[in-house]
């Protein structure tokens, strides 16, 4: 039995990976999911094909996949469990699962996402503010502040729902009439319900959406694996408050090795000890000074880099050629950026705290950036310690 408020593929998706019903067949793991995936494409076909025919040679048991693919009525009755809450399901295979996922994520995103709100909010300006759920009263003023910046410029904000800063900005975006994103990990079904929220989606300006079923209970997999699809949402991650473990840190972490976002980390008051860590193993710095200023969000975004595309299965959106190219690394790509909107303010010799004023910087950063440069040979340090441009370089 097919649900018709899902496309067939999206019907398929479901049933392979979902847990419905009382079956004896375990649902497959993402990476089996790929696979399976992967094999039909070869072929040609696409997961609504396997209602007609399940091919001999997919690399999972085809007892196994026939069984779960079999389970229409347990998906109908979730579905439509779910509809009576406003929870809709997207699969991978659709062309309105977030292209944002597709080409950052690729095959490690979920093959099926349930969601609550207007998807298309994640083609709009995206800022993500994550922290820890013990934030410090700094931090949740950061938050609180950069959210309502988000808001009067008409920039989304995307956040966890979890207490704490995630909360503390989603509530402060809201609250001054912007748009937020909360990606959960478990409880979507509570969450889409809950007093706070519910006006917020019948208004168009919350979409609330999981990687997990809407009725999953939490655990601490599922936690972690959601950081990829907060990073993956954002054009820039700003941290408020980490620790130099758990949830907020890992994140971070995956994000620096995996370049979804590039990501800014809180300084100034209260700040904790994963903050300066941080800071340490590469993200940009950001201060209540640098909000203090006004500069408008969207100069952040300057650093938006993205990973080399390739292919995902099945969707028409996606890419057919695989990226060829080698991107730089984010420490390169601000660095050269950095040097791009240097050089031109050299036409007369500067201090440190006037080239970080006119670039909008933080002193700190300017000073490591600066001090590259010069050893690049770009730029050197006078006696009346004012930088120039060095006289190879003015010449070319």
């Amino acid at each position: 039995m097919k649900n018709a408020s899902l496309s067939a593929d999206a019907q398929a998706t479901a049933l392979l990976v979902g847990r419905f019903g009382k079956g004896s067949a375990k649902p497959l793991t993402r990476t089996e999911f790929n696979l399976v995936a992967k094999a039909l494409h070869l072929h040609g076909l696409r997961p609504s094909d396997l209602f007609r025919q399940v091919p001999e040679d997919l690399p999972i048991e085809g007892e196994r996949i026939s069984s779960l693919i079999s389970r229409g009525t347990a998906l109908s009755l979730a579905v439509e469990s779910w509809g009576q809450v406003g929870i809709r399901v997207v699969s991978r295979a659709d062309d309105e699962y977030p292209l944002r996922f597709r080409k950052l994520l690729k095959s490690g995103s979920t093959p099926v996402l349930y969601y609550s709100g207007d998807l298309s909010m994640l083609e709009r300006a995206t800022v993500c503010v994550v922290g820890s759920r013990d934030a410090t009263d700094a931090g949740l003023r950061f938050a609180q502040r950069i959210a309502e910046n988000a808001a009067a410029e008409g920039i989304v904000i995307v956040s966890g729902d979890a207490r704490g800063v995630d909360r503390a900005a989603m509530e402060a975006a809201l609250s001054r009439g912007g748009c937020v994103v909360g990606i959960v990990a478990d409880s979507l079904a509570k969450s889409v319900l809950s007093k706070r929220y519910r006006e917020a989606i019948a208004g168009g300006r919350l979409l609330l959406l999981s990687h997990v079923e809407p009725d999953a209970h939490f655990n601490v997999a599922q936690a972690m694996e959601r950081n990829r699809y907060l990073y993956a949402a954002g054009d820039v991650v700003i941290v408020a408050d980490s620790d130099i473990k758990g949830g907020t840190w890992s994140g971070a972490i995956e994000n620096l090795k995996r370049r979804w976002a590039p990501a800014f980390v809180r300084t100034g008051s209260e700040v904790r000890e994963g903050n300066l860590a941080l800071l340490q193993e590469g993200l940009l710095e950001i201060s209540e000074a640098w909000l203090d200023r006004s500069a408008p969000l969207t100069s952040l975004f300057a650093a938006r880099t993205q990973p080399p595309e390739s292919p995902t299965l099945f969707s028409s959106r996606e890419s057919t050629q695989v990226g060829q190219k080698e991107e730089q690394s984010d420490g390169q790509f601000f660095f050269s950026l950095f040097c791009e909107r240097l050089l031109p303010h050299l036409e007369a010799p500067l201090v440190t705290s006037q080239i970080a004023e006119r670039l909008d910087l933080e002193i700190s950063q300017t000073k490591i950036w600066l001090n590259r440069a010069a050893a690049d040979g770009l730029i050197e340090l006078t006696a009346d310690q004012e930088w120039k441009i060095t006289s190879g370089i003015r010449g070319r």
